[in-house]
């Protein structure tokens, strides 16, 4: 696949701190959560996690898209989507976990950047991951898919805000199928992902 075209989004300022005891620089970022039952690992990211070719998401290959998911990250912490709360440790957290299965599933279809993530992408992406097994060997919940679907549109309201930001394209997909999912969650329904026949460009 051919790299999109770099973007013309400004740099946004980086924090030296992440906590009391990580930079941003730092391979695993703990965060100040000292409530009790909280253990390490429920306060932590840890960017080192393996890839589907084998290598570390903190290799050099992958500097620029580690740059852009901490962006994405810290952006919903600093400066989230207009009429959206800051979101805390935990959350961050929790939408790390969905953004690595994004990165891993993006480097086994040779994307790199998030500008390639449009909605022919996001389709595909979906469709890998309700064939994916949960936990048990049954499908993701329905309430699981919709908080990628979630994630997704979260990337999709920050791309101004990232030097690598998900294509405007996206919203084709997220206007069919984001605002309806989280709803039917709510109200125990199904809701069956159809293919969409997207060409590339």
């Amino acid at each position: 696949m051919a790299l999109a075209a770099p973007s013309n989004r400004n740099t946004p300022a980086l924090p030296q701190a992440i906590s009391s005891t990580s930079t941003w620089s730092d391979d695993i970022w703990r965060f100040d959560l000292t409530r009790p039952g909280v253990t390490d690992t429920s306060r932590t990211i840890d960017w080192t996690f393996e890839l589907p070719d084998g290598s570390r998401f903190t290799d050099p290959t992958w500097t620029a898209l580690r740059e852009a998911v901490k962006c994405f990250l810290w952006s919903l912490r600093t400066d989230p989507p207009t009429g959206k709360r800051r979101l805390g440790p935990s959350s961050l957290i929790s939408i790390f976990h969905q953004m690595r299965v994004l990165v891993c599933w993006m480097v086994s279809e040779d994307y790199n950047r998030f500008t390639q993530l449009d909605a022919y992408a996001a389709a595909r992406f979906m469709t890998t991951l309700t064939e994916r097994p949960g936990r048990k060997g049954e499908a993701l919940s329905l309430g699981t898919r919709a908080g990628y679907l979630s994630t997704l549109a979260r990337l999709h309201a920050q791309r101004e805000k990232l030097v690598d930001g998900v294509p405007d394209d996206l919203c084709r997909f997220l206007d069919e199928y984001g605002p309806r999912l989280p709803r039917l969650d709510r109200q125990g329904r199904g809701f069956p992902i159809r293919q969409m026949r997207l060409q590339r460009r």
